[in-house]
């Protein structure tokens, strides 16, 4: 696993490495630049037309290095646009040096700049940095669109032009994002992933000990192994566990089958699933591995290893919850369960010291009703808000948080949390999720904790996803299921 940081907190690494093991800001500039430079160099072209956007911060001052070292390596066709008057101490050194060079320079409200830009094969973003305090100016606006709407390459140094840990608004669109020290926390976030896209790490030098000072506020997962024990010779399904899933609806009958079905895939021994008399039959059916039951009131849940509640329900769940919540099993709550939780919740029926046996996995849109809930007032629209929000939610519920979007989110009560970043559109397919809460419900009941059984069945699902895409390129929820076996053999 790597490291992640708040920017703040690489601003301030920067600041002491200056300060209190003095190295000079045009040092660390020149080393940001020039390993940047090295990067772009292997997988550009002689003849590339290399446009170079400068703002007047440290970020403008490294897109500046990387201008000269362009010019001295051969590379003619470049142009540099400056969108400031005003540079830091460092940056002003950048430039001036610059003024003795023969590359033409332009401001970034000149005429000429949108053929300019146009014309570029690539650019190289130093607009704005990491500290962003407010929204992107007007005429700022206007030279981003054009970036944006250029066929060009794009890199971005440290961060596009727009984006920072507060700020999530219109930004540049890079190709791919230079990091100048340790990771940001930002590069994660579900709604910049699509303008950060391919994270090139680069380390202009902090000493390692300045880093070490600062506790990171995340760990992106980077190798995706599963972790689980191969099965003993001994195992059969008894010792497998026995889960129970509660789920379905005259909408959706099939989220309790997908669910039931990856539990299985997913080593576990035995599955009972609990439905509406209504699609009984439709359950018991087309799932013979599956024991059926109608769900009764005279329920007993004493001998399930772990619960899994919500796949496919429809409203007015909230009594049936939390009868099932009752037994305090290790439960995973999904979907429309996380709906009537909340409703719970809200009607303090719910003691949340009894919550540290439960795995929530909600959507964006499920999260914003839970957080409604429990929090009230919240905000999840940047970076710094999510995060901060998503911590204080899981160590409030006592419980861990699986936040399913373009990155899934792993969020422990009183730990770090955990960023599962590996794109694929494709996983994002109906019946994903039931798959993803069938098999976190398998390792639950074969015995894993609640923060590993997270963790393998994150795993497992994103490798899933990964190899059954290779496989068929689209697909559906029922073949990564199959998939889900063949990575557990």
């Amino acid at each position: 696993m790597k490291n992640l940081y708040y920017s703040n907190d690489i601003s301030k690494i920067d600041k002491i490495s200056q300060e209190d093991y003095k190295q000079p800001g045009i040092i660390l500039m020149e080393q940001a630049g020039l390993k940047a430079w090295l990067n772009i160099k292997s997988n550009i072209k002689l003849e590339d037309n290399i446009v170079i956007v400068s703002g007047g911060g440290n970020n403008g001052g490294d897109a500046l290095v990387i201008a000269r070292c362009a010019f001295n390596d051969g590379f003619k066709n470049i142009n540099i646009i400056y969108c400031s008057k005003n540079f830091s101490q460092s940056t002003l050194i950048q430039k001036n040096i610059l003024d003795c060079y023969s590359i033409p320079k332009f401001n970034y409200l000149d005429k000429d700049v949108k053929n300019i830009i146009n014309n570029a094969t690539v650019i190289i973003d130093g607009i704005t940095a990491i500290g962003l305090k407010d929204k992107l100016r007007d005429d700022y606006i206007d030279i981003v669109n054009i970036i944006n709407t250029s066929k060009s390459i794009v890199y971005s140094v440290d961060v596009p032009s727009g984006l920072s840990d507060t700020i999530n608004d219109v930004c540049i669109k890079a190709d791919y994002t230079l990091c100048m020290g340790p990771l940001k926390l930002l590069y994660f976030y579900h709604k910049n992933i699509e303008y950060c896209n391919n994270i090139v790490e680069i380390n202009p030098s902090f000493p390692p000990q300045v880093i070490d000072k600062f506790a990171p506020i995340g760990k992106l997962e980077d190798e995706f192994d599963l972790k689980i024990n191969p099965l003993k010779k001994s195992d059969y399904k008894k010792t497998r566990g026995h889960l129970a899933v509660f789920g379905g609806s005259n909408k959706y009958s099939g989220a309790i089958r997908l669910a039931a079905k990856a539990a299985f895939h997913s080593r576990c021994g035995l599955v009972t699933a609990f439905c509406d008399e209504e699609i009984f039959e439709i359950v018991a059916y087309e799932s013979p591995s599956i024991i059926v039951n109608k769900i009764e009131n005279d329920l007993n849940l004493s001998n399930y290893d772990a619960i899994l509640a919500g796949p496919g329900w429809s409203s007015n769940r909230e009594e049936l919850l939390l009868k099932v919540l009752s037994y305090n099993k290790p439960t995973i709550i999904d979907a429309d369960g996380i709906r009537a939780y909340s409703s719970l919740f809200k009607e303090k029926k719910i003691n949340v010291n009894n919550n540290d046996k439960l795995i929530f996995t909600p959507h964006l849109g499920e999260l914003k009703v839970l957080i409604n809930a429990v929090l009230g007032d919240y905000s999840i629209d940047n970076t710094l808000d999510f995060f901060n929000t998503l911590i204080k939610l899981s160590n409030v519920l006592n419980s861990v948080i699986v936040c399913k979007a373009s990155v899934t989110f792993l969020f422990t009560p009183n730990s770090i949390p955990t960023v599962f970043y590996y794109p694929n559109p494709s996983l994002g397919v109906a019946g994903s999720g039931d798959v993803l809460a069938g098999c976190i419900a398998s390792f639950l009941s074969y015995g894993l904790s609640v923060e590993e059984s997270a963790r393998e069945g994150v795993v497992l699902h994103i490798k899933a996803g990964k190899e059954t895409k290779e496989k068929y390129g689209f697909y559906d929820s029922e073949q990564l299921i199959i998939t889900i076996g063949e990575l557990l053999k």
